[in-house]
């Protein structure tokens, strides 16, 4: 069955002590197994969730193998010691993409569907097919290890980051953003967290908008959650998401409760007030660095200043001696109860 499987737990395990020649021979073989898994089920599988994440894991496990083992480099500079480019544990993330092949594997052989998902908890790494261009798209979600609250899960979209080098299938390893910093440091728990992909470094226009709302759709069709509890949030380039978004789909964005924007600047500003107004109604906190670059430490709070004249409901976090990545732990408290605040209360 399925079951067995949470949290991908299954029969690769490969670590350090592991001899690279046999990781890499067993894995070449579980791609094919795996690869005539997905042509097998490709016309009678669940082509919205499953076969799209069995196809971008095996190109995931495949990037792995390209970049090497002999080093946890899978971009930027492969020397042994530098610094430079991303990094991760390649044996244990061979183990988990695999591991999760065989997941999915036993959900198309029972002919289940994307619901199976709710299986798992913790952090789900997924994909999707577009019906916008039929393209496979990935998205991560963070499943509270405990039973959703009466009247299903709140929602938290987060927007992510530009970050070099990103490719599709890179966004089903374990190396981003929430792994480094919201891992480590958030409060997690008491939401259903959706990571949309965006479309690479987008800003989140076209495109990469549109898969921010088919994801909530999808994580709405697949999960018990709550749809009248909803917030955004977005860092960096996410945080210009957030307002692109507000911005192109202001309809859709009002059914959002709350919004945050860390380090996020309003990058148009010949359309600033227009934008602005949609947090008249919406309310939002900024979090800014003080030795940020000035666009994204002086914007935000100029539109802070903006609305709070306006008698908006609005918040700044300012943390004076950070720089872009408000190289402190506490602002992550600081959006949860936001948003725990302006969810209470509703039902």
């Amino acid at each position: 069955m399925a079951e067995k499987y949470t949290e991908f737990y299954g029969p690769y395990a490969f670590s350090v002590f592991s001899s690279i020649k046999e990781v890499k021979k067993e894995t070449l073989k579980a791609i094919q197994i795996f690869e005539k898994t997905a042509s097998k089920f490709e016309k009678t599988g669940d082509r919205q969730v499953l076969l799209p994440s069995l196809r971008l894991s095996i190109k995931a496990a495949k990037k792995i193998l390209s970049t090497g083992l002999e080093t946890n480099a899978i971009s930027g500079s492969k020397e042994p010691g530098s610094s430079d480019g991303q990094r991760i544990n390649k044996f244990s993330e061979l183990s988990r993409i695999l591991n999760r092949c065989v997941f999915i594997s036993i959900c198309l052989e029972e002919k289940k569907d994307g619901k199976v998902l709710n299986l798992l908890s913790g952090d789900v790494r997924f994909g999707y097919k577009s019906y916008r261009d039929l393209s496979d798209q990935p998205f991560v979600l963070y499943v509270p290890k405990k039973a959703p609250p009466k009247g299903g899960w709140p929602i938290m979209v987060r927007l992510h980051g530009a970050w070099s080098e990103m490719e599709t299938e890179g966004w089903l390893l374990q190396t981003f953003e929430w792994d480094r910093e919201f891992n480590r440091n958030c409060p997690r728990g008491d939401f259903l967290e959706i990571y949309p992909f965006g479309r690479l470094n987008s800003w989140y226009k076209g495109a990469g908008a549109q898969d921010v709302f088919d994801v909530i759709s999808l994580v709405e069709e697949l999960f018990p959650v709550n749809k009248n509890k909803k917030v955004i949030m977005g860092s960096s380039m996410g945080g210009f998401g957030v307002w692109n978004i507000a911005d192109k789909f202001p309809e859709e964005f009002e059914k959002f409760k709350a919004a945050c924007l860390v380090v996020g600047a309003l990058r148009d500003e010949a359309a600033a007030p227009a934008q602005a107004k949609i947090f008249l109604k919406t309310p939002v906190m900024f979090i800014t660095g003080g030795k940020d670059v000035p666009d994204c430490r002086d914007n935000p709070e100029k539109y802070y200043k903006w609305l709070k004249a306006r008698k908006a409901d609005t918040r700044l976090v300012f943390h004076p001696a950070s720089g872009h990545r408000i190289e402190t732990t506490d602002y992550h408290v600081q959006y949860y109860r936001f948003f725990a605040e302006k969810l209470a209360g509703i039902k």
